[in-house]
C-alpha cells in the first residue's frame, strides 16, 4: 500500500503503544507552560521541559537510534519563528546522546491547528 493508505490505516486503527511516557501531568500549569513555549516565544522553557522529557523517557531513549522532531509546515514555522519540538529534541539529545534528525520528515500540507478542536 502507498503512504496515503498507510496513513489512513494508522489514523483509523492507531497502534497500541505500551511504551508511551509523560513528563508531567497535563494540568493547567503544564498547559500554560506548553502554550508559552509554542505561542509566546518562551524558548527559555525548552531546556527545563526537555530535561523533564529526557528523564521521563530515559528507558525508551536508552534504546533509541534517532530523535525526529515533528516538523511544522513552512507557513506555521514562519509565524512561530521556531519549531518547539526541534528545540525540545536538541535538549533531549544533549541529555541522552541520541542524535537528532531534523530532515527525516517533511510536512507538505498546511493542516488545521489542533488548538480549540473538539475531541472528535
Amino acid at each position: 500500500p502507498g503512504p496515503d493508505l498507510l496513513s489512513m490505516q494508522a489514523i483509523a486503527a492507531p497502534p497500541a503503544d505500551q511504551r508511551a511516557r509523560a513528563a508531567v501531568r497535563y494540568d493547567e500549569v503544564a498547559k500554560t507552560l506548553v502554550q508559552a513555549l509554542k505561542y509566546q516565544d518562551r524558548t527559555d522553557l525548552a531546556p527545563t521541559m526537555g530535561r523533564w522529557m529526557a528523564r521521563a523517557g530515559h528507558q525508551l531513549l536508552d534504546e533509541a537510534d534517532l530523535l525526529v522532531p515533528v516538523p511544522l509546515h513552512w507557513r506555521r514555522a514562519w509565524s512561530r519563528r521556531y519549531n518547539q519540538s526541534g528545540a525540545l529534541a536538541q535538549v533531549i539529545a544533549r541529555q541522552t546522546g541520541v542524535t537528532v534528525s531534523r530532515d527525516a520528515l517533511r510536512r507538505v500540507r498546511a493542516t488545521q491547528q489542533q488548538s480549540g478542536l473538539s475531541r472528535s
